[in-house]
């Protein structure tokens, strides 16, 4: 198995399991195991992880949910970077 494929099988386990904080470690490896920048596969665990992060946080009023934001969308925007040209808002 190729081994950007064992960090998007990890992203497909951990955003079922609604583990944002090692999701987020398997979109970084992902990245770093990409063959070329702006692998489309790194590229949409990327995007997927950014939506999660959002829907996570959309409309919730409880401190636990609004505390992840500020903590995870830096790291996004950083992943976003590398994989596209448009960052993500």
């Amino acid at each position: 198995m190729c081994r950007i494929q064992t960090h998007l099988l990890a992203f497909e386990v951990y955003m079922r399991k609604r583990k944002l904080l090692l999701a987020l470690a398997a979109v970084k490896g992902a990245h770093a195991a990409a063959p070329a920048p702006g692998d489309p596969d790194a590229h949409l665990v990327t995007v997927r992880f950014a939506q999660a992060v959002r829907d996570s946080t959309a409309g919730s009023d409880d401190q636990a949910s609004c505390s992840k934001r500020p903590v995870l969308l830096p790291d996004v925007r950083r992943a976003a970077s590398r994989s596209c040209c448009r960052p993500v808002p």
